[in-house]
């Protein structure tokens, strides 16, 4: 049985994969970036597929789309660190 509990002194790790997520709110300045992103991925060859089969999904959702989002969490006394943070997205 917990008889206390002090996030000060709380440790641990986990390994964390989210597949086919999206961080939905983002601030102005990573917006902006995110939609340059987009335009450039417009331009590309590998989003020649899914604008022949008229997928635009990547183009009009708001937010950031990822296929793959996988890394380590990590907890030390209280703080909370992320270390080797890979995120595989269509937008470039």
């Amino acid at each position: 049985m917990l008889k206390s509990f002090s996030i000060n002194k709380a440790s641990g790790k986990m390994d964390l994969k989210i597949t086919n997520g999206q961080i939905l709110e983002l601030d102005s300045d990573t917006e902006s970036n995110l939609l340059l992103g987009k335009i450039f991925n417009l331009l590309s060859l590998e989003s020649l597929s899914n604008l022949l089969t008229f997928n635009f999904s990547t183009f009009t959702k708001s937010g950031f789309l990822f296929d793959m989002l996988q890394g380590i969490v990590q907890l030390d006394n209280g703080i909370l660190s992320t270390h080797e943070v890979e995120i595989d997205s269509p937008v470039a």
